[in-house]
């Protein structure tokens, strides 16, 4: 499966996900813009940035970045205020807020650090929705 199948299903995923805890999703005309869709609960809109999450060990990795024309790029405050990890082999989605997100990618942890860190260190359940 290619990289934009997957991401496709990603969005899908989340969107029902969505749906399901009574949010209104909202699709952009072209998908030319920076996010990939909208949420609206209440009267409040956050435009969501969704990505696949990728697993190495437990830890789970949600690139913050984005690729145009070949070349990479990071996201700038206000062009999105959700990024939504899923993994699409399970349909977990993880909501990070962006003011949460580090740049280049985000970590969750499903266990803690070996050394017990826990400054600046994010776990898996914290972001689960």
């Amino acid at each position: 499966m290619n990289t934009n199948s997957k991401g496709r299903i990603a969005e899908l995923i989340a969107q029902a996900k969505y749906i399901n805890l009574g949010y209104n999703v909202l699709q952009p005309v072209h998908k030319d813009g920076v996010y990939d869709f909208v949420i609206e609960k209440d009267g409040d809109f956050q435009k969501v940035q969704a990505k696949v999450v990728n697993i190495k060990k437990d830890i789970y990795i949600i690139k913050n970045q984005k690729v145009s024309n070949g070349k990479t790029s990071y996201y700038e405050e206000g062009e999105f205020d959700l990024l939504v990890g899923v993994n699409i082999d399970t349909c977990e989605v993880f909501q990070i807020p962006f003011k949460e997100c580090t740049k280049g990618e985000v970590r969750l942890r499903k266990t803690p650090p070996k050394n017990n860190q826990k400054e600046k260190v994010k776990f898996y359940y914290d972001f689960k929705i």
